[in-house]
């Protein structure tokens, strides 16, 4: 019944995409954003490899996919007769996008772009927001309070729910400080909980190596950079956020030996300053987590992405469709 139900949707939905945007060869470029994938019998909250398939299914039956820099070598009028233009997205450089998602990408022939932060792939050590999650999900209290510095921070597993607003709020108390603060953060959370922080992260946080990524460039799947250390732009001097910007972008092109044109602001934070800085450093164009279609590409530098839903195939068509 629900395979019948999200068909008849997808078959309006398309009708109604067509009537407003085909007759005028204006179609929006829907860029897709993912961060972390997982087998199917794995348990977990991240998108499971089965789930990514029949979307990738759906997505070469309903859109004419493209990699990010090659559909923005479009000139306009190419660009306005592109039919239903979809670029998919992956933030972050977690070795399960290698695992998992990678393999069907390249089953099915789609190009995609990640995004990936410098020094992550580079030392291979535990992203610092990778940290806190490991420690409150391996702790085992239910519920916690923790004290840092003069503040106390509510922590509950008592439900997934309750879990998933407990990493909230650590990871937002965590998005102002420094890397040696965020760092000291984790240190005192684990002590607290009473949990050892392995020196190098479990394999769901572990970083793709350098020699996945080259391979994976051979199959369609380019690569951007993510800043030096996934810092929170906004939150830097300008001498901070421009060395995470620019020496990235360096970096990374030593590493891949080409040219590194785009670039993905972390969680999602920006402005205008930091646009500035990110066409100072040579990128070309910029993905945003603002939500929408970009129905001009005018300001290649505040490009929205959709994060598709990864629930029933209604819940996915609307998330797709309504944006």
């Amino acid at each position: 019944m629900g395979d019948i139900k999200a068909k008849i949707l997808s078959g309006i939905y398309d009708i109604v995409f067509k009537t407003k945007y085909y007759k005028h060869f204006n179609h929006p470029l829907k860029i897709l954003m993912y961060h972390r994938f997982m087998d199917d019998e794995d348990e977990g909250y991240v998108l499971r490899k089965r789930v990514f398939e029949k979307q990738l299914i759906f997505f070469k039956s309903h859109f004419n996919i493209f990699g990010l820099e090659e559909i923005l070598k479009l000139s306009e009028k190419e660009e306005r007769r592109v039919r239903s233009p979809m670029v998919i997205t992956v933030d972050d450089g977690y070795l399960n996008f290698y695992n998992y998602a990678f393999p069907l990408l390249r089953k099915y022939s789609v190009p995609a772009t990640a995004f990936v932060p410098f020094n992550f792939v580079e030392s291979g050590d535990w992203m610092w927001q990778d940290k806190n999650i490991y420690i409150i999900r391996t702790a085992k209290f239910d519920s916690f309070s923790f004290k840092w510095r003069d503040n106390r921070i509510k922590i509950s597993k008592k439900s997934f729910q309750e879990l998933m607003n407990s990493l909230w709020r650590v990871y937002n108390k965590c998005l102002p400080l420094s890397l040696e603060e965020k760092c000291d953060f984790s240190d005192e959370l684990a002590c607290q909980l009473n949990v050892r922080i392995p020196p190098k992260p479990v394999p769901e946080f572990a970083p793709l190596t350098w020699e996945q990524i080259k391979e994976m460039e051979n199959y369609g799947i380019s690569f951007g950079s993510h800043t030096m250390n996934h810092q929170i732009l906004t939150e830097l001097s300008k001498n901070e956020s421009l060395f995470e910007i620019c020496e990235s972008k360096k970096m990374l092109e030593l590493r891949l030996g080409h040219k590194v044109k785009s670039f993905c602001y972390p969680n999602g934070n920006f402005n205008e300053g930091i646009i500035e800085q990110a066409k100072v450093c040579g990128y070309e164009c910029a993905v945003t987590t603002i939500r929408g279609s970009n129905r001009h590409l005018n300001d290649l530098f505040k490009l929205k992405r959709i994060g598709p839903s990864g629930g029933s195939m209604t819940s996915f068509l609307k998330s797709i469709y309504l944006w």
